[in-house]
Parts: C-alpha cells; sequence; structure tokens
C-alpha cells in the first residue's frame, strides 16, 4: 500500500514541486527589472486597456496598448481628466494626440457628434494610468501576499487578461528592461509564468478523486484498505464519487455565464 500510495502521489506532488520551482525563477527574474526612463508627458499619459469595435476611439486608429497625451490641447493624467475633456468638447472638432505600443506619436482630429449622452462613456475605451514602477511594486507584491486590499490584484494573474498589471505582458513589458536578460526577458518569464501555472493546476486537478485521475485511485486504495468494502462496491462509491466531481468541474465552466 505505502508504494502504491507513493507511486500516486508522485504525479501531482512533481506537478507542485516545478511549480513552485518556476514561480521562485519568476520572482528572482521580476527582480531585476527596472523601468525604462521615459519623458514626462509620455510616462504621465493614460494608457489604453481596451477599445469598443466601432466607437470613436476604433474609427481613428486608437488600439490597445496606445497612450493618450493630450485632447484638445489638454494634457490627459486620468480617467477624470478624460471624461471632463471629452465632456467639455460634445459637439465640437479637435485634436487629440497619442503614442502607439512602440512610442509613436501620432496626432489626429476628433469629432464629438453634438447628440452623445455625457452620462455615458464618449471615447469608446477602457484606460488607466499606468505608472511602470507601481505596475513593477505591485506585481512584486503578490508573491509576498502583501499587496494593497484597497488595490485588489489577483495573485499572479494571465498576462493575456490583466496585461496592464504584469510587467512581462505586451502592453507593459517595453517599459523595463533586465539586467540579467535584457529586452529579452519577456520571454523566459512568460514562460516561467505558464509552466507555474499550468503545473500547479494540472497537479490540483490530477490530485482530484475521479476515478481515472491519480487521486481517485488513491483515495480508493485507502478506502479499500481501511474499511474493507468489497471491490465492487468500492467500484460504484469511486464512480458515484467521480461522476459528481465532473460535475462540479463542468457547472463551474458554466454558472458564470448562466442567463440569470
Amino acid at each position: 500500500m505505502k508504494e502504491k500510495s507513493a507511486v500516486l502521489t508522485a504525479g501531482p506532488l512533481n506537478n507542485m514541486i516545478l511549480a513552485a520551482v518556476s514561480m521562485a525563477l519568476l520572482f528572482i527574474l521580476i527582480s531585476t527589472l527596472t523601468p525604462i526612463p521615459t519623458q514626462d508627458t509620455e510616462k504621465n499619459g493614460l494608457q489604453i486597456i481596451s477599445v469598443t469595435d466601432g466607437s470613436l476611439a476604433d474609427n481613428i486608429g486608437l488600439t490597445r496598448g496606445s497612450s493618450i497625451l493630450t485632447i484638445a490641447q489638454t494634457e490627459v493624467r486620468s480617467q477624470e481628466d478624460l471624461s471632463r475633456v471629452l465632456r467639455s468638447n460634445i459637439g465640437k472638432q479637435f485634436q487629440i494626440v497619442w503614442t502607439d505600443r512602440e512610442g509613436k506619436p501620432t496626432t489626429d482630429t476628433l469629432s464629438i457628434p453634438a447628440d452623445a449622452d455625457p452620462t455615458k462613456p464618449i471615447l469608446g475605451i477602457v484606460a488607466l494610468p499606468i505608472d511602470p514602477n507601481v505596475t513593477l511594486e505591485l506585481y512584486k507584491s503578490q508573491f509576498a501576499f502583501t499587496f494593497d486590499i484597497n488595490r485588489p490584484v489577483p495573485m499572479l494573474p494571465l498576462p493575456t487578461l490583466s496585461g496592464q498589471f504584469i510587467p512581462f505582458s505586451d502592453t507593459m513589458a517595453p517599459k523595463y528592461n533586465s539586467s540579467i536578460f535584457g529586452p529579452t526577458f519577456p520571454i523566459i518569464a512568460n514562460t516561467l509564468f505558464w509552466l507555474w501555472f499550468i503545473n500547479f493546476n494540472l497537479g490540483i486537478f490530477n490530485a482530484l478523486p475521479i476515478a481515472f485521475l491519480d487521486g481517485g485511485q488513491l483515495y480508493g486504495s485507502l478506502i479499500e484498505s481501511r474499511s474493507g468494502i468489497d471491490k465492487n462496491r468500492l467500484k460504484q462509491i469511486s464512480s458515484a464519487v467521480s461522476i459528481i466531481m465532473v460535475i462540479i468541474i463542468i457547472m463551474t465552466f458554466i454558472l458564470p455565464y448562466a442567463p440569470f
């Protein structure tokens, strides 16, 4: 029984060890990053997180990762600045200046319809003032579970979903340099991130009490050795538990999208 238990726990345990090592290496890599100095106007711009299809922003070529610098010759440094300037220019035509993800400046003309509703989003974007120093410190603090609850960020979020909070995402990576890996650090950081993320979740999944997984076989062996239940009865119990667990897993994916 001991030998069988060791074999069955080896898989999930190896996943967890690899996940822990990958996370530790990721923290070491993140510790080598320093923000690249930029001009104040670029640093204080409002960075676009998403653009609504067909919106005013989409029509003039604003894209995710761009940074709005000025609107109607007024500097934009916060969401409040953006809303105030847009509301005060409803029905007018004015210039908007922004930089793309590579830092290339662009100037264009924007017209807001006179019938635009000032209580609703006018430009059609989600934007945040991004400070590379704040992003880096916030991300590093997650490894110690010391992040500020007033600025909740999930533990090591996915780079593809919360890029504005992740130093090695496509959005933020151009703003940093690594003292060891130079500008190539995003490739290594993303590799380490997905290694820990996949192995951690795979280890948990493999430990679930589902018949065809290591966890299911281990729990079945423990019940058999300590309860004396015959094998046929044990198979029935194992099948019932497996079905329940599979239903729970499926529901975790379905319920968030249920129409209620």
